[in-house]
C-alpha cells in the first residue's frame, strides 16, 4: 500500500491504492505531488515521489516525508522535502516492469 504523505501536519498521513487497484497511473502520480515527478528510491523497491520543481514553487516543508526519507536514507540528512509526498513500490508504479524489460534485454 502507498502512502500518502501531506505537507499540512494537520492532514493525517494516508494510505492509498491505484484507481485501478494495480498501478498508479502518471497523471494520478502528478495529481498527489501537484505537479512533475521526482524520484528518490528509498529502498531497492521503494520510492518516494515529490515535486520536481518544489524549490521553485516555493513548496512548504514536509517534515513527516523529511523524518522518513532520512530514516532510510541517512546519506541525505542535508536534504529537507518540500510540498506533498507520495511513497510506492515499484510494483505500485509499474516501473518494476521496466526494469525487468531492461534485464531481459541482457
Amino acid at each position: 500500500m502507498a502512502e500518502y504523505i501531506k505537507a499540512d501536519t494537520g492532514i493525517p498521513i494516508e494510505t492509498v491504492t491505484p484507481a485501478n487497484g494495480q498501478e498508479f497511473t502518471l497523471q494520478e502520480m502528478n495529481a498527489f505531488v501537484e505537479g512533475y515527478l521526482e524520484a528518490i528510491p528509498l529502498t531497492a523497491d521503494l520510492i518516494m515521489y515529490v515535486n520536481e520543481e518544489g524549490i521553485r514553487l516555493e513548496k512548504p516543508v514536509n517534515s513527516r516525508a523529511t523524518m522518513k526519507l532520512w530514516e532510510y536514507r541517512p546519506d541525505w540528512r542535508s536534504t529537507s522535502i518540500l510540498g506533498d509526498v507520495l511513497i510506492a513500490s515499484l510494483a505500485e508504479t509499474g516501473d518494476s516492469e521496466q526494469e525487468d524489460a531492461g534485464e531481459e534485454d541482457n
